[in-house]
């Protein structure tokens, strides 16, 4: 079972590793609690969630949802894309987690763009731990390091099984560089910036559910002003940034809003003035200061040019 509000990615891995896969829907921007009991049963494998959820809001009742799974037989599975809202503050297996997996990318200042590489660690409380992927490394009582591949239960071995081994080392200094204190300071900071800007912009733009403190995200919807989240997008480019829009599609005309402990305020309030600054613009002939103009998105869905033989350059 997967919220309704889920990245489409969580869907996705459950459906190939051969789960039939539920949505569970929302209300005011959580789980629907009576939805959610009525689809739980001796079926449920497991309930895959994102805590704080795509909307920047907390699942209030997380423990109850944790608990009406475990009452079934299922496992908490925690995709971590939104530690950064938590880290330091709150552990996931208190919140009644049985796995986790963490986006470095999203957390631990690890490389995102260029399509990787990238790096997803997997932890699981003590009674899976004989499940995970072989080799397992072992601290002897000297202090010495070895491979252990004795678990009988394990899963096997997952490709070269080592990682992107850079990547874990970034993430790791990261970690060890901030500290405890350090971190926590970061998942304070990155809430703080996120509800400044809600606060600022849902004076122009509709912010769902308000009412809410919202976490590290935040979404909100152009609609209520008549303008596309599509041509805001592309106002937005002049501005030099490069928003998500459209999702989650629970909300109409969506715009994402995802700032980092690490943006400074300057930063911050100039790409909130790009939003409000496209509410009150006309937008159809932008962005004019980009090095491609506004392209004919359908037809490059429709007749993708994807080698330079598509665009009909002669090799030399």
């Amino acid at each position: 079972m997967i919220p309704e509000t889920a990245h489409g990615s969580n869907f996705a891995s459950a459906a190939m590793a051969g789960f039939e896969v539920v949505p569970v829907p929302m209300r005011d921007g959580e789980v629907d609690m009576p939805s959610f009991r009525a689809l739980c049963d001796d079926r449920v494998a497991a309930f895959m969630a994102t805590v704080p959820n795509t909307l920047g809001l907390f699942e209030q009742r997380i423990l109850e949802v944790s608990d009406t799974v475990h009452s079934c037989g299922g496992l908490m599975y925690f995709d971590g894309a939104n530690m950064n809202a938590l880290i330091g503050v709150v552990k996931p297996a208190q919140l009644g987690f049985d796995i986790a997996h963490l986006n470095l990318h999203k957390t631990f200042s690890t490389p995102h763009g260029g399509g990787g590489p990238g790096a997803g660690p997997v932890a699981v409380k003590k009674h899976l731990a004989d499940y995970l992927p072989i080799p397992r490394l072992r601290k002897s009582e000297d202090g010495s390091y070895t491979w252990d591949y004795a678990s009988r239960r394990s899963i096997g071995r997952v490709r070269e099984g080592f990682g992107n081994f850079g990547v874990l080392l970034r993430a790791y200094t990261y970690i060890r560089t901030l500290g405890l204190e350090g971190l926590r300071q970061a998942a304070r900071d990155s809430v703080l910036v996120s509800n400044y800007a809600a606060k600022r912009l849902s004076q122009v733009y509709s912010l769902p559910f308000s009412g809410k403190p919202r976490k590290h995200e935040f979404v909100i919807s152009s609609k209520p002003i008549g303008k596309r989240a599509f041509d805001i997008a592309k106002h937005i480019l002049k501005w030099g940034y490069a928003p998500t829009i459209y999702f989650p599609q629970l909300v109409d005309e969506a715009l994402m809003v995802e700032f980092t402990e690490s943006e400074t305020k300057r930063e911050v309030d100039e790409y909130i003035q790009g939003l409000l600054d496209a509410a009150k613009s006309d937008l159809t002939s932008d962005p004019n200061n980009t090095a491609v103009d506004r392209l004919d998105e359908v037809r490059a869905a429709r007749e993708p040019k994807l080698t330079w033989r598509d665009l009909g350059y002669v090799q030399p």
